[in-house]
């Protein structure tokens, strides 16, 4: 995934799209474009997002997708789609936005990583099945999925999304303490001393647990077996062995 440092100050909409092109060009792995908005970039369009670069790139042959950042308001997803979507896959981290978004767009397919680790588990798996509805235009049994999960989706909101900053780290803790209850691995990120990344707290992990209750999804284990993950628990490891339990209380 391809961004724009939030140091450098273009002059000129050419300026940044010789630097997505350098990277681009570089290699021969598909490319998909972050829509995150970055500040130095709102002269050429109010989002941050430098959407008429966007539009050049999008005939590369390297760039298969675009990221569609969580807070990304309505109106800026459907210019962004109007633009791009007949080229490249639309990837909606509101999910939200997905059937609104899959009625009138046919790339809307997919979604982020640790959007999809925390509405969906093997047995459940609520997001795949709304993306594929929606992609077959079965709108009616796609909004019965969209509300089965539901809670699962205002719960990311209400614990996540309000931890997600512009310049801020993400909740990686939260992040992988969902991917664990949703059959996972587990086991805590070393993420050293920034004091900016959130703690993933004791109220946080019973309110992830209790919700996904709700849409029967259950993880019945300890929370011992998160802290040092999954195979390790069963290899006989335990959390007294850790030397440290970083963002987490």
């Amino acid at each position: 995934m391809v961004t724009f440092p939030g140091n450098l100050k273009p002059e000129t909409e050419e300026e940044v799209y010789a630097h997505y092109r350098k990277v681009i060009d570089s290699t021969s792995l598909p490319i998909l474009l972050y829509g995150r908005g970055v500040p130095s970039l709102r002269r050429f369009h109010p989002s941050g997002i430098p959407v008429n670069v966007f539009d050049r790139l999008a005939d590369h042959p390297n760039v298969v997708g675009m990221k569609m950042t969580h807070a990304m308001p309505a109106g800026l997803a459907y210019e962004l789609c109007e633009r791009l979507s007949d080229r490249i896959l639309m990837g909606p981290v509101n999910l939200d936005l997905v059937p609104i978004l899959g009625q009138h767009y046919k790339n809307i397919q997919w979604s982020s990583q640790w959007i999809s680790d925390s509405v969906q588990s093997p047995d459940r798996p609520y997001g795949v099945e709304l993306f594929d509805l929606v992609r077959k235009g079965r709108m009616q049994e796609a909004m019965k999925v969209y509300w089965q999960m539901l809670p699962l989706i205002d719960l990311i909101y209400e614990i996540q999304a309000r931890l997600l900053g512009a310049d801020e780290p993400h909740p990686w803790q939260h992040m992988k303490y969902y991917q664990w209850v949703m059959g996972g691995n587990g086991g805590l990120l070393p993420l050293g001393n920034n004091e900016s990344v959130p703690v993933l707290t004791s109220e946080s992990r019973q309110r992830i647990r209790d919700t996904c209750k709700k849409v029967g999804i259950t993880a019945d284990r300890a929370d011992e077996e998160f802290m040092v993950g999954r195979t390790a628990y069963a290899r006989g490891v335990r959390a007294s062995e850790l030397t440290a339990k970083p963002h987490y209380v």
